[in-house]
């Protein structure tokens, strides 16, 4: 390379010239691969959607699911079935398709797409999907085979047979008013099982049903019921029915008498005294129950009239400036104590009225009322151990049908 300074311009030689074209040509080929990557950089990703489900949980039915991180100029998502084509659109990054109406136990491939805005489709998914088999049709459920049934004259016996595959029998007894008794037999070492305690020369149906096959979601149905009659004891004449004012009772009697020894049952509770002679409820308390005599419930009264003047909840109240804070219970004044005749009982009362009412609850069980019944009522007696509260007038008619039994039996 020749430098003429005086006339302010380079000489290349040939070979200085090759070396700088050849790194002008090399800056060009950088600029021009930026320039593509920056191009690049701005137009849309392709990203097929990815199929995150595919099943069929019924024999006519697909179900498939999808989702997509998302790219510029996607407007759309599409599924397709292989043979016929767009089955359903959506515009949601992740979805659910139902596909209804296929054939049980049959493939179908499905794919899913991403529609652009200019309605290319580049990138799909695809998947396939067998529909289920169609359901089995099981046969309807049976009873199990009732094969006997007998009685004593307390007690009525079913057996059956041809459980199948029941893992648990139940067993009914069902008398001719609507009275039931129902029991969960295992029928693994069963055959029979018998209900005790029945009433004599009754009549009685007996039902078994099985429950627990694993086919079925629930029990089968009741056997048609059959009939039997327990022993021993004789019919009443025509316009006579049992009587029943205990279990085993047959004395015969109006029908009238009968619905009054039921309500008689009924009500017997409510006819006892809470106390023996000479006692009566303390009530302290609501529930309060233990029995005194009307002097110490007189007293107890008394101690709740004078708690204003015992207890500081007035002047708690009247100091506190927050009321929600009160002390509770309130204390005791200097001198007194709670009571506590029961639980809730914070009537403020000297130490020695605590004593008293303590020795009142310990001797609770011997003045409480045992089988006494409340004034104007008397024991019915229809056996010597009948202590069901009832009207004089009642006992004196139990004493007359008891008398009169024999003559309204068939012979």
């Amino acid at each position: 390379m020749k430098i003429n300074l005086t006339k302010g311009w380079l000489v290349f030689s040939n070979t200085h010239y090759e070396k700088l074209k050849g790194i002008l040509q090399s800056t060009v080929y950088w600029f021009f691969l930026l320039f593509l990557m920056i191009t690049n950089s701005s137009s849309r990703a392709e990203v097929a959607p990815v199929i995150t489900a595919a099943y069929s949980n019924a024999p006519g039915m697909a179900v498939i699911a999808y989702q997509h991180p998302g790219s510029d100029g996607v407007e759309s998502f599409r599924l397709d079935q292989e043979g016929v084509g767009t089955r359903f659109t959506s515009a949601h990054l992740s979805d659910t398709f139902t596909v209804l109406g296929l054939q049980p136990d049959t493939s179908y491939q499905f794919q899913i797409c991403a529609v652009y805005s200019d309605g290319s489709v580049v990138e799909c998914s695809e998947t396939s999907i067998r529909t289920r088999k169609p359901q089995e049709t099981l046969p309807a459920q049976v009873a199990p085979e009732v094969r006997y049934v007998k009685s004593t004259e307390n007690s009525v016996t079913v057996g059956w047979g041809n459980v199948g595959d029941y893992k648990k029998l139940l067993v009914r007894v069902e008398d001719e008013r609507g009275n039931s008794d129902q029991r969960d037999v295992r029928p693994v070492g069963f055959e029979e099982f018998t209900f005790p305690n029945m009433r004599p020369g009754a009549r009685y149906k007996l039902l078994v049903k099985g429950c627990g096959d694993p086919r079925y979601p629930s029990c089968g149905p009741w056997s048609k019921g059959d009939w039997v009659t327990t022993a021993g004891a004789s019919r009443c004449k025509s316009g006579f029915v049992w009587r029943e004012a205990y279990s085993g009772d047959v004395v015969c009697v109006t029908p009238e008498s009968r619905d009054q020894a039921v309500a008689d049952n009924a009500a017997a509770l409510s006819r006892i005294a809470p106390c023996r002679a000479g006692f009566t409820p303390r009530k302290t308390v609501p529930g309060d129950n233990i029995c005194v005599t009307p002097a110490a419930r007189n007293l107890a009264v008394k101690e709740k009239e004078l708690n204003p003047e015992r207890s500081t909840f007035l002047e708690c109240a009247r100091l506190a400036v927050d009321r929600s804070r009160y002390p509770n219970p309130a204390p005791c004044k200097p001198g007194f104590v709670h009571r506590l005749a029961a639980a809730n009982d914070h009537v403020c009362v000297p130490p020695e009225a605590r004593q008293r009412v303590i020795q009142e609850n310990a001797a609770h069980s011997e003045n409480k009322g045992v089988n006494i019944c409340i004034d104007g009522y008397v024991w019915r007696l229809a056996t010597p151990s009948d202590l069901v509260c009832v009207k004089p007038e009642i006992r004196k008619q139990t004493a007359t049908e008891n008398a009169t039994a024999a003559s309204r039996v068939e012979p």
